[in-house]
């Protein structure tokens, strides 16, 4: 059965994980893995989420830029504190 783009978000959100195979929207999503250890090297960075998917070169897991908003509202006390 196909899910779609809105039934998806809400599984993921819920944390359950789609049975075709989305990374669920926790902290141990690939793009917060990225943003970890890019800002490992870095003592502050300023810009878009955009640009940041750029920087990341975010092209092998995409993440949609909205998705990534929404992880980096939902996680940033955690990544911070990392």
């Amino acid at each position: 059965m196909k899910m779609t783009k809105g039934e998806r978000l809400v599984a993921e959100m819920m944390g359950d994980v789609p049975a075709y195979g989305y990374p669920v929207l926790t902290e141990q999503h690939p793009f917060l893995r990225k943003v970890t250890a890019f800002m490992k090297l870095k003592a502050e960075w300023n810009g878009t989420t955009t640009e940041l998917l750029w920087v990341l070169r975010d092209t092998d897991t995409y993440t949609p830029p909205n998705t990534a908003a929404k992880l980096l509202r939902k996680y940033s006390l955690e990544l911070y504190k990392e």
